[in-house]
């Protein structure tokens, strides 16, 4: 089952991160996601000890996890920041 979120969510989350999240070793951190990007910001990930999703160039969307529920509450937990912290 192929899932994809809208992109100005994903977008809007990973901007809130890297404004308001604690800097980590590789990127930023708040409420258990971590948002990084390469060094050109062409590419940004998403992550939280499950689930990883990778945006990529034409906002292509990949999500890496192993069961379905753990998907679910990743995209909860990104919606959730995103309605906290507009």
């Amino acid at each position: 089952m192929e899932k994809k979120l809208d992109i100005r969510t994903i977008l809007n989350v990973y901007e809130i991160i890297v404004e308001q999240g604690e800097r980590v070793e590789q990127g930023h951190s708040l409420d258990g996601i971590t948002a990084l990007s390469d060094q050109d910001g062409y590419q940004i990930r998403l992550q939280d000890n499950y689930v990883t999703l990778d945006v990529g160039f034409h906002n292509t969307q990949d999500f890496q996890y192993d069961k379905v529920e753990q998907l679910d509450a990743f995209i909860k937990r990104l919606e959730s920041i995103e309605e906290r912290h507009r």
